[in-house]
């Protein structure tokens, strides 16, 4: 796995939440748009299956996945479907 972050719980059970972010970004002079570099992030997560990755990794914890585009101080963040 390569993802960028991700925040295990301790407690590696069924009612604990594990979080997964995946950044892309841009400078504030290139041409992609915050929401291209957000589906970029999104893109990624689904294609390399992150999401299952560490669900199995913290034994059949919820994952809340996020992808980021970021450009400058501006951000778009969007939650990936479990």
């Amino acid at each position: 796995e390569n993802y960028d972050i991700v925040l295990i719980p301790k407690e590696k059970d069924e009612n604990a939440t594990a979080y997964l972010f995946e950044f892309k970004w841009d400078s504030t002079k290139g041409k992609k748009t915050l929401e291209e570099l957000a589906a970029a992030a999104v893109r990624q997560i689904k294609e390399k299956q992150y999401l299952e990755g560490v669900q199995q990794a913290t034994a059949g914890a919820d994952v809340i996945a996020m992808g980021v585009g970021f450009k400058g101080k501006e951000l778009e963040l969007r939650v990936v479907p479990s």
